[in-house]
């Protein structure tokens, strides 16, 4: 799959679903193999997340990181 949403051009555009913020079905994913990017195309909303696959640590538009463990619990590591 190719995407052209703001600016990427990449394989691997995802979506929509529903954003975790604001709620409005404008959540896209440009997927990679090392990190996946998760964004929200609402104006209005800045909601993005940075999934590192390598290391398996998330962050947050609000600038925490979180690591899942192997029974699936997110826990939060450091913040920004």
């Amino acid at each position: 799959m190719y995407g052209d949403i703001r600016g990427l051009r990449k394989r691997g555009i995802i979506g929509p679903w529903p954003c975790d913020s604001c709620k409005q079905l404008t959540q896209y994913a440009d997927v990679g193999s090392e990190t996946n990017y998760i964004f929200c195309r609402n104006p209005g909303c800045e909601f993005e997340r940075i999934v590192d696959k390598r290391r398996s640590i998330i962050k947050e538009s609000d600038g925490t990181f979180w690591r899942f463990d192997t029974d699936g619990n997110k826990t939060r590591i450091r913040a920004q």
